[in-house]
């Protein structure tokens, strides 16, 4: 239970001769929620967020085990998961992702018993249709994931080396352990388009080799770039708010260059993307 405490946003202490601001956030630790106090606001705010779902998860068990029930994954659907975890793996990650979108679908900050409760009020009433949407989302997904790796293995895709090497790769940065959990669900509900834009580039390979190339060594640079910025953050501890609209503005570019008949939601090119990084500024 959140009990009678006030979660203020940042704290100020003396420190030396000087002062110094920390931000007073709660942590998950699985079976409890504990507070602590976090450099930045960003990791504060980040770190509630999960424990708040701690918090939820734990006031309402009896309706937790009735949701692990409804997203028992079926035989198929588990059988196309295996590669990446088991059945109950693959439950947890729904039920994460769940619980994450029925709390936070209110993006404000909860830091009060009245704001918990109601919160909780809100799970109580949606977090069953939220859970059926997600593990309809993942039937659709998984069974897109089991087409493109059949097609991957394929003799006329296996050929052109450049291209198994970048499907391979994209593939490996949609599809993961945990992802359902991870990849916020304005991203995800677009991944049974990406997947589909993947086996429409595998069709057209071979009547366009040396496009594909062009554009397969322009995406990699593009996409190294990105790794390299958020692995410097990584260490640092720095964040970029606009990156993650970077990395799904490159997801965005790939179906506009191989499956333009598939859409994107907004116009995208390899100008708007430099634009896109140069307003990140300097990392």
């Amino acid at each position: 239970a959140w009990g009678s405490l006030d979660l203020p946003e940042a704290v100020e202490f003396s420190r030396g001769e000087g002062c110094v601001t920390g931000y007073p956030a709660l942590l998950d630790e699985q079976d409890s929620v504990r507070l602590t106090l976090l450099e930045t606001h960003d990791k504060a705010t980040a770190a509630t967020r999960l424990a708040v779902c701690r918090l939820v998860r734990l006031e309402l068990k009896e309706q937790l085990r009735a949701l692990e029930r409804t997203l028992s994954p079926s035989r198929q659907l588990a059988l196309r998961y295996a590669p990446y975890g088991s059945s109950a793996q693959l439950r947890e990650s729904l039920v994460r992702a769940s619980v994450e979108r029925a709390v936070w679908a209110d993006n404000s900050p909860v830091r009060n018993r009245l704001q918990f409760d109601a919160r909780l009020k809100q799970v109580r009433a949606r977090l069953q249709i939220i859970a059926t949407e997600y593990l309809r989302m993942a039937e659709q997904i998984f069974e897109e994931v089991h087409l493109v790796r059949k097609d991957l293995a394929g003799s006329n895709v296996r050929a052109f080396k450049h291209a198994v090497i970048d499907l391979s790769r994209q593939l490996d940065s949609l599809v993961y352990p945990g992802f359902l959990a991870e990849v916020g669900y304005p991203s995800l509900q677009h991944y049974p388009r990406y997947l589909k834009a993947m086996r429409q580039r595998m069709e057209k390979l071979s009547q366009k080799v040396e496009r594909d190339e062009h554009h397969t060594r322009e995406l990699s640079r593009w996409w190294q770039q990105l790794q390299l910025r958020l692995e410097r953050n990584r260490k640092t501890g720095a964040v970029d708010l606009g990156l993650d609209a970077f990395r799904w503005m490159l997801e965005e570019q790939r179906v506009s260059l191989f499956a333009q008949e598939l859409r994107t939601p907004y116009p995208v090119s390899y100008k708007r993307l430099e634009k896109a990084w140069a307003n990140l500024g300097p990392g």
